[in-house]
């Protein structure tokens, strides 16, 4: 059997007439039809198959006056090619994709940072147009597709251009895309029924793309998560977003970190999910929201029904927009964690803020437990000896600290009676900062502790807590220092006290 061979120089040609060539007998191999077989759960080739596509590389390798990548040659057999990072230039590209038009095993190819210029990214998409297996492709880290490569990718993107798109998962990070290849890369995406994850972050996007995505929240009704990080939308950028978001119920992850949103923006983001009804996962770290953009996203959290995560680190909240968060956090029924990582709360206590992820975390592995998180052994002797003892008569009676509709917890003044609720982020904090207080302070403070309406006869220290304090239940104790009056205050005389 005769075994046709297209290499670099003729692959216009061979992209032209391909099929009439086959119909004339030009060819006799079969580029279409190749039967597939399992073998320990990864699809691959026929040897038949295995070989022409080899063969279609090594052609267009030698046509080129490259080498032919020996990386290359074994992950083009395999389901999941990866090529990243193997320094193909344009050429050798141009050679994947003359590969790739009659390769019916790779499902997966990443081509991350190979030097892929625009050119490189034409000669690449014209071969991937005759691909009906591709469903996953990385391109992130490459020069930039430019004009001619963007017209491309959409091609092979465009349902009225590919009669069935197959492409579920699109990479472009860091690929200099510019905000008018963006906007049309979008408009594309508007009319496609494929993708589902699409990866544009690291570029320079803006404004020209903002004013697209409206229409393609409206239309797309596939696409649930979308990475437009790092990227140069300000807060004009942000209303578009937010205005085209709001009654979509396809988008489920929606990643705006490290863009110039301003409070503006953050406030109609905000707005936005206090009706939005598909978002589960948002990212508005480092957008420079302030404390009022932060007041409303507090207030939209009551409201919202679907959000179970939200990243505001790195922002200026403001101690009354912090508070307000966390109490949104503690009153919801699907919000699971909100990162505040490294957000300016000015006087609210910063380990609060700073450990609700690595608290959310905690409190899910107990869950999944199915119990309490397990008590660590007593590791040294403690200073302090039995169970607690009720306070001194002469002391004045303690009254809560902790008022539900607000965080007033003031470590500097601590005396009180705390009730609380160790399934709550904010809760469980402050019952570790009085217990380290407690560690650190001289004499006994925490007196009258109860945990789940039971009264302890052992000392909290000596069980290992805060360490190794349960997620769950509810905690009550009283906190007194004893400080006792200023040195030189003077008894009050009776009548005096009674007036």
């Amino acid at each position: 059997r005769r075994v046709a061979r297209w290499g670099a120089a003729a692959y216009k040609d061979h992209r032209v007439n391909h099929w009439d060539r086959v119909r004339s007998g030009e060819a006799e191999v079969d580029l279409i039809g190749r039967q597939h077989r399992a073998e320990k759960g990864k699809m691959q080739l026929d040897h038949s198959e295995a070989t022409h596509v080899l063969e279609v590389y090594e052609e267009s390798c030698r046509s080129s006056g490259t080498v032919a990548n020996t990386r290359a040659k074994r992950e083009l057999l395999e389901e999941k090619c990866d090529l990243a990072h193997a320094a193909l230039g344009r050429a050798g590209v141009a050679a994947i994709g003359l590969a790739m038009q009659i390769n019916t095993t790779v499902t997966h190819l990443d081509l991350r940072d190979n030097d892929i210029d625009e050119l490189g990214f034409k000669d690449l998409m014209q071969g991937l147009m005759d691909n009906g297996g591709l469903r996953f492709l990385d391109l992130s880290g490459n020069p930039g597709p430019g004009r001619l490569g963007i017209e491309a990718l959409c091609n092979i993107l465009d349902p009225h251009v590919r009669k069935q798109p197959t492409i579920v998962e699109l990479r472009l990070a860091r690929c200099q895309v510019t905000s008018v290849q963006g906007a049309a890369l979008v408009r594309v995406l508007a009319s496609n029924h494929s993708v589902k994850t699409l990866d544009v972050s690291h570029n320079a996007l803006g404004a020209e793309t903002a004013r697209a995505l409206p229409d393609f929240f409206e239309e797309n009704s596939v696409c649930s998560s979308l990475d437009l990080s790092y990227n140069v939308f300000t807060q004009a950028s942000a209303k578009e977003i937010a205005d085209g978001v709001r009654d979509n119920i396809t988008v489920r992850r929606l990643i705006l970190r490290n863009n110039g949103l301003e409070e503006a923006g953050c406030v109609a983001l905000g707005e936005m999910l206090g009706v939005n009804a598909g978002i589960e996962e948002m990212d508005l770290s480092c957008t420079r929201m302030g404390p009022a953009a932060a007041l409303v996203m507090a207030a939209s959290l009551g409201r919202n029904t679907t959000l179970r995560t939200l990243h505001l680190s790195q922002n200026p909240l403001g101690e009354r927009g912090g508070q307000r968060l966390l109490a949104a956090l503690d009153t919801s029924d699907t919000l699971r964690a909100i990162s505040m990582h490294g957000a300016q709360l000015n006087s609210a206590p910063a380990d609060v803020a700073e450990s609700l992820w690595q608290r959310e975390a905690v409190r899910r592995a107990a869950e999944a437990a199915k119990g309490d998180v397990k008590k660590t052994k007593k590791t040294g002797a403690s200073s302090k000896k039995g169970g607690k003892s009720a306070p001194p008569p002469l002391l004045p009676p303690v009254t809560s600290k902790f008022d539900p509709g607000g965080f007033t917890f003031d470590p500097g003044h601590p005396d009180g009676r705390y009730v609380l609720n160790l399934d709550r982020p904010l809760e469980f904090s402050i019952a570790a900062k009085l217990l380290q207080l407690e560690e650190s302070g001289p004499g006994q403070n925490i007196v009258n502790v109860t945990y789940r309406g039971k009264q302890m006869t052992e000392d909290p220290l000596a069980k290992g807590w805060p360490g190794a304090m349960p997620t769950r239940g509810v905690l009550q104790f009283d906190f007194v220092t004893r400080e006792g009056a200023p040195p030189g205050s003077k008894t009050i005389a009776p009548d005096t006290l009674e007036n």
